[in-house]
């Protein structure tokens, strides 16, 4: 787990990306499918 905790969280670009990496992480999502994501993907 070198890469998360690599991240730098205290910037806001680090949340964001330490949100998408364990989103990726968690539900097995692959890269392409992160990149595709857009808000309607989210069933609310």
């Amino acid at each position: 787990m070198a890469i998360i905790s690599g991240i730098d969280r205290s910037a806001t670009c680090g949340k964001r990306d330490y949100a998408i990496l364990m989103l990726a992480l968690h539900t097995g999502l692959r890269g392409i499918d992160v990149l595709k994501l857009t808000f309607t993907s989210i069933n609310w």
